[in-house]
């Protein structure tokens, strides 16, 4: 019957919203967790074991890597750090804010965990997503990104998009590898 139909559709929905965890006036909560870092620095590996864990326990945690005076490095990871203040390696920002007691942004691998925990409990106003395309002739990439606003909010705010690259060998920069060579390294 139609009813039941209707009754159908609504139960759906619902089952749908409860699913996502979304309730008026909040978005899905992602943190940047950010690792700067250079082919150079022998502790550095530590900085992607700790991201990995972090990544594996909180789903909504996106990990980039940031280098610094290696062959990846470029005009804008080098601009980050520098505009960041990060001088000590590894070193990583969450959602590049800076918490309660310290000084900077960036802070060792150590706190990256439980300061990811901390940030994902807190309520974001804004639902972002975004679609893409791709032209492999021209190699133009458009990208078009929303933001819906679900609770209030104001002061500077502002979109970035990353393009990340992933799976890279530089065999003519190596990564030097501390790991293990102490009893601070996992």
């Amino acid at each position: 019957s139609k009813k039941t139909f209707i009754m159908k559709k609504i139960t759906l929905l619902l089952i749908a919203c409860l699913s996502t965890g979304l309730t008026f006036g909040q978005a899905p909560k992602k943190v940047l967790l950010e690792d700067f870092t250079g082919t150079w620095c022998g502790y550095c590996p530590r900085g992607k074991t700790v991201m990995e864990d972090c990544m594996n326990t909180y789903p909504n945690v996106i990990g980039i890597t940031d280098h610094d005076g290696d062959g990846m490095a470029n005009a804008f990871s080098n601009a980050i750090i520098s505009g960041l203040g990060v001088s000590v390696f590894p070193n990583g920002s969450v959602d590049r804010f800076l918490f309660s007691g310290e000084t900077t942004v960036g802070m060792s691998t150590s706190k990256w965990k439980s300061k990811c925990a901390s940030r994902l409990l807190t309520a974001t106003p804004v639902a972002v997503s975004f679609t893409s395309t791709y032209n492999t002739s021209t190699r133009a990439l458009s990208v078009t990104v929303t933001a819906n606003f679900v609770g209030s909010s104001s002061g500077d705010l502002r979109i970035n998009c990353l393009l990340i690259e992933d799976g890279i060998v530089m065999t003519s920069d190596p990564q030097a590898n501390y790991m293990g060579n102490g009893c601070s390294s996992p």
